[in-house]
């Protein structure tokens, strides 16, 4: 889910469903998204002899029905912030294989929720994805908690708790301290400095 370009490592996606496919020849992997990396995965995808399981289904605009017919959500990247797809994907009830990069790890917590794996290893990927895939008992707990984890830790109430409990500490009065190198003949404070960050 998302852009197909280097940082979101769909080719290692494409690399993981050929160790899927070793473990589960009737499995298949759907790629949503678009970017510069399309053509090449699709060259890819062809050189494996991957055509038959793996997808590339471009950009989908139906999100909730999609998750709803896939099994487990992964996600590849080499780098991350909070990633948008892995946190729907969990509040549909899907769990996740995903690389430890990033905010990553604060979303999927790991053998509860899903499965954390180093980046670029395609082949844990693989192995974690075909484990789900084999036990549907497991693949239903593992969803049903990333969906608890979901509505509790990242859904619109705790970020709004999280919001409120951050106004409230930025609104206390601050705590009185002394100017270092206040002019102390004139009773001025120096001039600050114009170096901001952002």
């Amino acid at each position: 889910m998302g852009r197909l370009s280097p940082e979101k490592g769909p080719e290692i996606f494409v690399r993981a469903a050929l160790m899927l496919k070793a473990r589960m020849p009737e499995a298949h992997a759907v790629l949503v998204g678009e970017g510069p990396m399309h053509g090449e995965l699709q060259s890819l995808v062809h050189r494996f002899g991957l055509a038959g399981q793996v997808h590339l289904a471009g950009v989908c605009h139906d999100m909730p029905a999609l998750y709803g017919e896939l099994d487990v959500l992964v996600c590849c990247s080499h780098t991350e912030a909070m990633p948008l797809a892995l946190m729907e994907a969990m509040a549909c009830g899907l769990p996740a294989v995903a690389t430890r990069v990033g905010g990553v790890p604060d979303i999927v917590e790991q053998g509860a929720t899903g499965w954390l794996v180093a980046p670029c290893d395609f082949d844990a990927i693989g192995y974690c994805c075909a484990r789900l895939l084999a036990d549907p008992d497991l693949r239903r707990s593992t969803g049903a908690r990333a969906r608890q984890r979901a509505v509790q830790r990242l859904g619109l109430g705790a970020s709004a708790a999280g919001v409120s409990a951050l106004l409230e500490r930025l609104g206390r009065p601050a705590a009185p301290h002394q100017l270092s190198g206040a002019d102390t003949r004139s009773g001025k404070a120096p001039r600050p400095s114009r170096t901001g960050t952002s």
